[in-house]
């Protein structure tokens, strides 16, 4: 399994995270940060006087997922956050030794979210026996609530 850190400009966010719920990966978790790459800040003017902002505002994800889903989630997002400008953030990748989900005491990758129903994932919401039987009664439909699988 893989962690995915994502630093992303805080209105590319949307689109990102969008981006993110097509590709069936809608299980995330989200920082508002502060931080500065190479630019170390910004230089602005206003009414004349010249400030310097240091720490520049970012939004940070995090997202784990099955070894062969990271290539797949990396591109999804360096398309989505893409501006071509300074800024645009930095992607980190680090290896996840173990993941337990609580409610179930599933662990390593049965222990991550699955893909999501939504749009291009394959999964409709709605339909019968989409849903694993440790979280529905697979004879019953999934509820249009269903998040994570």
């Amino acid at each position: 399994m893989k962690m995915i850190k994502a630093m992303i400009r805080p209105e590319k966010f949307e689109a990102v995270k969008t981006a993110l719920d097509k590709a069936g990966f809608g299980a995330l978790t989200v920082f508002d940060v502060e931080g500065r790459g190479i630019q170390k800040g910004i230089r602005q003017q206003y009414r004349g006087a010249e400030y310097i902002t240091d720490l520049i505002p970012k939004r940070e994800l995090e997202i784990v997922v099955a070894d062969e889903a990271a290539e797949n989630v990396i591109e999804v997002i360096k398309t989505a956050a893409y501006t071509g400008k300074i800024g645009d953030g930095q992607i980190f990748v680090l290896p996840v030794e173990d993941s337990i989900r609580v409610r179930t005491g599933e662990r390593g990758a049965e222990g991550i979210s699955k893909p999501v129903p939504g749009p291009g994932s394959g999964v409709q919401k709605g339909s019968k026996n989409r849903c694993p039987a440790s979280y529905w009664d697979p004879t019953q439909t999934c509820p249009d609530t269903a998040v994570f699988l």
